[in-house]
Order: C-alpha cells, then structure tokens, then sequence
C-alpha cells in the first residue's frame, strides 16, 4: 500500500505555483545581496514566514477538513480491513497453538 504521487499532486500543485509566483520577484528584488549576488539565508527566512503567516489566514478549517478527507479516507480504509485481517490470523494462531489469555484472576 505505497503513497501514489499522483493523488497529491493535483493537491500541491497549485500551492507551489503560487507559492513561486508569489516569492519569485521577491527573491531576486530583496533576498540576493548585490555586493557579492550570494543568497541572505536570513532575510529568506524572515520572507518565507511572511508568506506562510498570509497563506495560513488564506486557509479555511473546511479546506483542511477537505483535503484529509480526500487524502485519509482512502487509505484508512485499507488500514481497518488490513487490521481485522491480521488480528484475525493471530487470534486464530494463538487459539490453535493454545495461547488465551486467562481471565481467571481479573474477577
């Protein structure tokens, strides 16, 4: 039961593509220092938070819900039959090979 690519893709592409439209000019504006044209890891910083704080206001509680919805149901599905199953094999290994619990001293 491997994570396909595919099912977030359609989900993250969008928020890549806005986050580089967003950041894109202001890395090259503010984020490159002209003196030597390297990057200032600190200012990058200081803008990628910027930008998260304003993403998150963007972001509803019902977008969320949606999103794990989507993304959760699928495989939680998998993981509650694949979890019966397999309790079910040990429960009736455990009964063959004569491993119960005792209950006796529990009253």
């Amino acid at each position: 039961m491997d994570i396909n690519v595919s099912t977030f893709k359609p989900l993250v592409k969008p928020v890549i593509i806005s986050f580089l439209s967003d950041l894109g000019p202001s890395v090259l504006n503010h984020l490159i220092e002209p003196e030597n044209g390297a990057l200032n890891l600190e200012k990058l910083r200081d803008e990628l938070n910027r930008y998260m704080s304003e993403r998150m206001l963007e972001v509803t509680p019902q977008m969320i819900q949606d999103i794990m919805y989507t993304v959760v149901l699928q495989y939680l599905g998998w993981l509650i039959v694949w979890g019966c199953v397999f309790g079910g094999i040990m429960g009736a290994i455990c009964q063959a090979i004569g491993l119960t619990p005792s209950y006796e001293n529990w009253a």
